[in-house]
């Protein structure tokens, strides 16, 4: 459009005035109309050399009828869902245009993700509906996180950058609703290769925070065993002797997680496995 302006421009400068119509051209048209808000239309009526032709009547006709809907000072207006189609007319000339309306009414996400830096995730599918509370598909929805060093927004996904807690906006339209998001992360330096002989303990100290910790093992060679117990000191977290844990621990200052093989007297099977530390962001 801008190039045939140029153009025309160019041709004024030299030329006469010519008011017969000989082209007639929508003007920008949103492709997608997500709301009720009217759109101005503003069509162009063009003579020969591309000069807007002043004064020309344009007239418009829709369907199918209920979807989209124009006033009598050109002012498009969406009704409901739909395709439809605009004639327009003016000067003894015609063109076609297509539109989409989609009245978004409702987007819905998870109210909370979980995510740990590192680990892979499932972004959450937002779900956008129109005013029938009918899922639209072919909605562009935008994304925005409120804190940028806790989650980015890249490309449509979501990436940890580091652990807190932050909201991600979803828009479409006038319609926006948030999720918080959650960033955890692994603590490498106490995660890992667990192996205990008979009577062995393994000490991790935890500084101040909410964590997750996982734990499994099994006798290293092939031998009887229960697994390895739990104690802590500074924290509550005691756990009994099994083979497989998951638990959460709350510090609130310092303290110390003691993992220990128990004793069968130099008779007990050594525990192999591993551990998982996992810090989360305070309440």
């Amino acid at each position: 459009m801008k190039a045939v302006l140029l153009v025309c421009i160019g041709i004024v400068l030299v030329g006469c005035s010519d008011n017969t119509p000989v082209k007639l051209e929508t003007g920008v048209l949103p492709p997608v109309l997500y709301d009720n808000k009217p759109i101005k239309l503003n069509p162009l009526v063009l003579n020969k050399k591309c000069e807007p032709v002043e004064g020309v009547q344009v007239t418009y006709q829709t369907s199918p009828s209920g979807i989209a809907e124009i006033s009598n000072n050109g002012e498009l207006l969406c009704r409901s869902s739909g395709d439809a189609t605009i004639l327009f007319n003016g000067g003894g000339q015609s063109i076609l245009a297509n539109i989409k309306c989609r009245l978004v009414t409702k987007i819905e996400v998870p109210s909370q993700l979980s995510m740990t830096i590192g680990k892979a995730y499932q972004d959450p599918k937002p779900q956008v509906l129109n005013e029938k509370g009918e899922a639209i598909l072919d909605v562009l929805v935008g994304l925005k996180s409120a804190n940028e060093g806790i989650v980015q927004v890249k490309n449509g996904h979501l990436f940890p950058v580091e652990m807190g807690k932050t909201q991600v906006a979803y828009s479409a339209g006038q319609i926006t609703t948030s999720m918080e998001v959650v960033v955890s992360k692994v603590i490498s330096e106490v995660s890992g290769a667990l192996a205990l002989v008979d009577g062995g303990i393994k000490v991790i100290p935890l500084a101040k925070g909410s964590y997750e910790i996982e734990i499994q093992v099994s006798p290293a060679s092939g031998g009887a065993g229960n697994g390895v117990s739990i104690t802590t000191t500074g924290a509550s977290c005691n756990q009994p002797e099994r083979s497989q844990h998951h638990f959460q621990c709350e510090v609130s200052d310092m303290a110390t997680l003691a993992i220990s093989n128990p004793s069968a007297f130099g008779m007990g099977a050594a525990m192999s496995g591993f551990i998982n530390v996992t810090q989360w962001p305070d309440n």
